[in-house]
This record gives structure tokens, sequence and C-alpha cells, in this order.
């Protein structure tokens, strides 16, 4: 189901965190080593939205990264990986729009956070799925698609650091809060890998969809 009403779940975290290179294959297809530790960027709040919106372009180098995102239920800091699961109040299939053009225009200092949190590059929904509804948040099927035209698919099953491992290393150094988002990476198949490159434009729709939690659609201009 789809509907313009379904505002953003979360409108307020305290915090957005997001992995980079948490797949191996889209460390390979961008041609960025996997890292030995999580990769931590965030995303600032203003760039949140919700499941049916409508995105401005601010640049011809705008790519896709379909996500599942888990959201903190209970929070803390120093949370060990057997108690993580504990910690989830249930996830989302999330969008981390990223403008390639910002997110590596010095390089050598990517950009990153700043490159993913133009207006309505974060889009999440269309609702927020309980964790005792997920019965295996650890193999989930994840498609991205751009009309017609197949994107992206991947399996939460290939996550190269699981949801318990990000917990633990994020509440190594931060408290984690409810409501609290985690973009857990992306699998491969985005734009800024492709050869020759490829992005959205304008008239483009965008749906992300993860088994078992539903889809979220953006349209581009």
């Amino acid at each position: 189901m789809q509907s313009e009403s379904l505002q953003t779940p979360i409108p307020d975290p305290s915090q957005i965190l997001a992995v980079g290179m948490n797949y191996q294959d889209h460390a390979d297809e961008v041609d960025i080593a996997t890292p030995d530790s999580p990769a931590i960027f965030t995303k600032f709040q203003s760039s949140l939205t919700g499941a049916d919106s409508d995105v401005a372009l601010p640049s011809a180098s705008v790519d896709w990264e379909a996500e599942l995102v888990a959201v903190i239920g209970e929070g803390g800091r120093q949370i060990s990986q057997d108690r993580a699961w504990n910690h989830i109040a249930g996830y989302a299939v999330g969008q981390d729009l990223s403008c390639r053009e910002l997110q590596f225009a010095a390089t050598s200092a990517p950009q990153f956070s700043l490159g993913k949190s133009y207006e309505g590059f974060a889009p999440i929904g269309p609702w927020i799925t309980t964790a005792e509804e997920v019965e295996d948040p650890t193999n989930l099927e994840i498609n991205c698609r751009r009309g017609d035209e197949i994107l992206q698919q991947g399996t939460t099953a290939k996550l190269v650091f699981d949801i318990p491992t990000l917990i633990e290393h994020f509440s190594s150094v931060i408290e984690l809060r409810p409501g609290d988002l985690i973009f857990t990476g992306t699998p491969h198949g985005v734009g800024f890998g492709r050869d020759p490159q490829v992005f959205l434009r304008s008239g483009d729709t965008l749906t992300s969809s993860i088994s078992g939690l539903g889809s979220i659609v953006q349209r581009f201009h």
C-alpha cells in the first residue's frame, strides 16, 4: 500500500547513523576496500521524508542506495552483540540518496554526510514493522527499481557487519537513544559503480522494497 498521507514514521530521531561499504559486492563495484571496522557517517535530520515523496535533484549526479533501516527502541551505551537484538524496535525501508558531486568534491576529505543530506534524501517507511513481526532480519530481500528497470537486488544475509555488530560498535562510543535510525548499508547496483555511470534524472520514479516491510516511492524533478 502506498499513500501520500504516509509521512516519515520517525520524524525527529536524535541520530541518523549510516554505514558505508557494508556489502562486499557494493565495495567492489565502487572500487573501495571493505573496511576492517564499520565505516560510519551520518545523515542530517532535515533530510528525512516519508514513503511517498517528491525530491528535487540538486545536481546531475544523484544516486540511489536502497537499505534496511533499523530503529532503536531501547537506548544505552556499551550494548553487547548478544543483547543488541533486544534494543531494536523495528525496521523500515530506506533510501540513502547521494549527491556524488558533493560527496566526492574534495577527494582528500569526502563529504559523505553533506552529500547525503539534501532535502528529501532520507526517505524511510512505509511504516515501522515491529521486530516481533520480522521473522529473520538477517535474510531480507532488498530491491530497487527505476520505473520497470531493476537497479538493485540483494539480501541482508550478505551484510559485512551485521546489525548486532553495528549496535555494539555505535554504543561503544555514543549513547543510542529510542527512535535513532541506522541505515545498514546498500547492496551492489548503484549508479556510481556502473560503466558508464548512471544517475537519476528529472521525471524518474524510484521504488525501493524489502521483503515483509513494504515499499517506498520517490519521484524526482
